[in-house]
């Protein structure tokens, strides 16, 4: 089981890189440090550790170690930001296109799939049930119903995707026994048994989607 945060997004470089040209260019500073680990043949993990800066009426009182994971694909040139904080993904990704010199491009993963859903298209995994917000408190989480798919049916799920999307918390796949979640920002989360070559696995997969 994984300790760390299985939330991610996924970016696609406009260049292709190679390992070697991470590790020679992503060089630490006084602040901060980068360690790589190699996960398969095709997949670099980079884990970047900063201090962060706590302001109290714009004063600096204290600097706070931060650490973010990522994973380069070598073969496709994508890199996958594991974090649930948005400001420390788009923090790390602006600190990885100064130093490599590329341009990171945000993969739209929801609509990709809700466009072939939509299409009656083949999407890799199985959705198996969406999770509803409640129309009156739609902010309260404990009112939402996760709603297997066989109860909804095909056209009501379409109704949403079209035209109460902002009534969708999250659907849930399933993938050659592996479940894992996807938001309507295109954020993909795993549950907390997954093992890492489970979500080589579904990455791998959802990447082949484009």
């Amino acid at each position: 089981m994984l300790i760390w945060v299985k939330d991610c997004v996924l970016y696609r470089s406009n260049m292709n890189i190679t390992t070697q040209q991470l590790e020679s260019n992503l060089t630490p500073g006084s602040f901060d440090k980068y360690r790589f680990t190699i996960i398969t043949n095709q997949i670099t993990e980079i884990e970047y550790t900063w201090l962060d800066s706590i302001k109290i009426r714009d004063k600096i009182i204290t600097k706070k170690p931060k650490t973010l994971k990522a994973w380069f694909f070598t073969k496709s040139s994508n890199i996958i930001f594991f974090g649930n904080s948005e400001s420390d993904i788009n923090f790390l990704k602006t600190k990885l296109e100064s130093s490599l010199g590329n341009s990171l491009t945000k993969l739209d993963i929801f609509s990709t799939w809700k466009n072939k859903y939509n299409n009656n298209i083949n999407w890799f995994a199985k959705l198996i049930s969406v999770h509803i917000k409640n129309e009156i408190i739609p902010y309260d989480e404990d009112l939402i119903k996760k709603l297997p798919v066989d109860v909804l049916g095909p056209e009501n799920i379409k109704t949403y995707l079209n035209n109460k999307l902002d009534l969708i918390a999250n659907l849930t796949f399933l993938y050659n026994k592996t479940y894992y979640y996807m938001d309507i920002n295109s954020v993909i989360s795993f549950p907390d048994t997954i093992e890492i070559d489970e979500i080589v696995l579904v990455l791998n997969e959802v990447l082949s989607e484009f």
